[in-house]
């Protein structure tokens, strides 16, 4: 309990009857669906600046949050969110990564549906702009950088992602989980081999220049 001179003594930032009300930030998609990257709402004053990352109106649950470190020139991946028995609905996975520190591109193939039937010889690396063109897979790449901006990038179950530490500092990525992490839900494989059985490997140093 608070008392009532201790509580005056603060001033409301809103009243009651003047709740504030939230907006919700600029998106866009990457041709893949429900994969969005979002822009984070800043509000400014002369003091600084205080950034919103999330909100569970606009975004959905969020039952953990963590930050993954990874060195120079290192790779995660490939990371798959799913059921056991392999459902991609609301009751599997979705990841919302926020870079903090440092630069990362991250990869993205959707394997929703997929039935692992491609034809991709063993040991081929694809460069990531033919990859769709290559597998008939939706696929893209999102290129952060911390130091234009923060942005972060919702990834829902059955599309595969990893990330390659860009530049010559850790990247620091914070994690938004709508689930808990148990490891039931958590599938990998190796980042250099084949993406799905009958599909080529990513080709994670490919400059993307000019």
């Amino acid at each position: 309990m608070i008392h009532r001179p201790v509580l005056d003594h603060y001033r409301a930032v809103n009243q009651p009857d003047a709740p504030f009300v939230p907006r919700r930030p600029p998106s866009y998609g990457v041709g893949i669906d429900d994969v969005l990257v979002t822009a984070t709402a800043w509000r400014v004053d002369p003091r600084g600046a205080l950034g919103e990352l999330y909100r569970e109106a606009f975004d959905g649950p969020c039952k953990q949050a963590y930050v993954s470190i990874t060195r120079p020139d290192s790779t995660k991946g490939w990371h798959l969110h799913a059921t056991p028995n392999g459902e991609c609905g609301p009751f599997a996975q979705t990841d919302r990564f926020v870079l903090l520190r440092g630069r990362i591109r991250i990869a993205l193939i959707d394997l929703r549906g997929y039935d692992g039937s491609g034809t991709a010889a063993s040991g081929n690396v694809c460069h990531p702009t033919r990859y769709t063109a290559t597998t008939g897979l939706p696929s893209a790449e999102v290129e952060l950088d911390s130091a234009l901006g923060c942005l972060r990038v919702d990834i829902p179950p059955g599309v595969a992602h990893g990330w390659i530490a860009l530049g010559g500092e850790d990247a620091h990525v914070l994690n938004l989980v709508s689930r808990a992490y148990t490891g039931v839900q958590e599938r990998r494989c190796d980042p250099h081999g084949p993406v799905a059985p009958g599909l080529p490997a990513w080709d994670w140093r490919v400059r993307r220049d000019g």
